[in-house]
């Protein structure tokens, strides 16, 4: 009786939703009511989750009763879909810290991935596409020029396509850095603010150490068609300096540097920042935009969401383009449900995007379960470093953080399996043909 109280979906008056969908494509009747969502995320501990980890003590409790040294903080949502298929969720949190700070490290990337492909589309130009030749040029301390290790091998050339692919299933620091360089530090932290992320500041490239300096220059960039170049933005100068507001950011009690010992710890106040909530609600402006409100969406097409969907889920071992070493198994960038290791589960795919630099470790991800229609959303960081020496490679991925969010993916997964819902989800946006590049 209890467990059943705890997953009965909260029922509030809805607002009147009049439009067609062009994401799910598909036609709603006027005056059909949406629930986009019953809830907010609050820093309020869900009783769900409350009851989730009393349960499971024995495999969740010792990262649960070190939260607070931890840095732990867990959003996870649940999906209900009406008779239309149109999805409406219901946030839980626990231990939720908005200013609290962690190194977001590679999660920055979902966020500029999906800005590439949102200022592609604003500026309009004939034949400028994913698929285009790009050239990045070095004109600039610290920058350089593509290369031939960043070419598509099945097109000769670099392009956003090859890069975003990169991005999310090796994490590609390089590929990365085209995208930042392409869209330009001001832009980007710009646009994600007016969007409502306020919390974000993207101002490092990762592929190799620059100054705060050279990070505000981003070098100029051209994009060709047929050999004939269709775009050319110049070298571009960000002149705002930034720093976060949040708490707790001067981490650790000491750190190597040039191979020795310096005691004291590391101010991120002017390192790249964003919230738990904007990571996991970027997640959901790209995954399901039809529950967030419309400013916090990006002007992306239908064939935009399906690159990025395809790509997010993709394992390594799928791509033919680039062929990756064999380090990158199909689990290798999957915290949340495998925790970086072992196989993958029949039927169910993770959309997702992971982080790990300094002892940070976080993922966002969409969980679905195409055999058992189970859909949800869960993000979760924490801070796996037990020395509190930074630069040391002396963390504890392997015995804190991934078995902690193996363990927490599957056990929200199970719970999932077991809670009934009134109407069946439909998934056919989110099959992807993964033999193609």
């Amino acid at each position: 009786m209890v467990l059943a109280c705890l997953l009965a979906p909260v029922r509030v008056r809805a607002q009147q939703y009049r439009r067609t969908d062009q994401f799910a494509n598909q036609k709603v009747k006027a005056r059909t009511a949406m629930k986009s969502q019953v809830n907010e995320i609050t820093t309020q501990n869900s009783p769900l989750l409350e009851w989730v980890f009393t349960t499971q003590r024995k495999e969740l409790g010792n990262v649960i009763s070190k939260a607070d040294p931890l840095r732990l903080q867990i959003i996870f949502t649940q999906v209900n879909r009406d008779a239309q298929n149109r999805p409406y969720v219901k946030h839980h949190t626990w231990r939720f810290r908005p200013d609290e700070y962690f190194f977001p490290a590679s999660m920055v990337k979902m966020a500029t991935a999906a800005l590439a492909l949102e200022k592609m589309n604003r500026l309009k130009v004939p034949g400028l596409d994913v698929d285009a030749e790009m050239r990045v040029l070095g004109e600039f301390p610290c920058q350089t020029t593509t290369g031939p290790d960043e070419f598509s091998r099945q097109q000769g050339f670099n392009t956003l396509h090859h890069n975003i692919k990169d991005v999310f299933l090796v994490s590609g620091n390089k590929s990365y850095d085209r995208l930042y360089e392409f869209v330009g530090q001001e832009y980007l932290n710009t646009q994600l603010w007016k969007k409502g992320y306020t919390s974000f500041q993207i101002v490092s490239r990762y592929g190799h150490f620059c100054t705060d300096e050279q990070n505000r220059v981003t070098n100029p960039v051209a994009f060709f068609r047929d050999g004939r170049q269709i775009y050319d933005q110049p070298l571009t100068e960000n002149l705002k300096h930034y720093k976060n507001r949040m708490q707790r950011t001067e981490v650790g009690r000491g750190r190597i540097v040039n191979g020795q010992y310096a005691p004291g710890p590391r101010d991120f106040s002017t390192a790249n920042t964003a919230s738990l909530q904007d990571l996991h609600e970027v997640l959901m402006a790209i995954m399901m935009p039809q529950v967030m409100p419309r400013e916090k969406r990006f002007y992306l097409r239908r064939e935009d969401y399906r690159l990025l969907h395809k790509y997010m889920s993709m394992y390594p071992t799928e791509s033919s383009d680039p062929v990756y070493e064999p380090y990158y198994t199909p689990t290798r960038m999957k915290y949340i449900l495998y925790g970086n290791y072992g196989n993958h589960l029949p039927g169910v795919r993770v959309f997702n995007k992971v982080g790990q630099a300094f002892g940070f470790l976080t993922d966002c991800a969409y969980i679905v379960d195409f055999e058992h229609n189970v859909e949800f959303f869960l993000s979760a960081t924490l801070y796996c470093n037990s020395d509190e020496v930074l630069n040391d490679d002396q963390y504890d991925y392997y015995t804190v953080g991934f078995p902690f969010l193996k363990k927490l993916g599957e056990v929200l997964l199970e719970l999932e399996r077991r809670r009934k819902k009134s109407h069946p989800a439909r998934f056919d946006f989110l099959q992807h043909d993964y033999s193609t590049y």
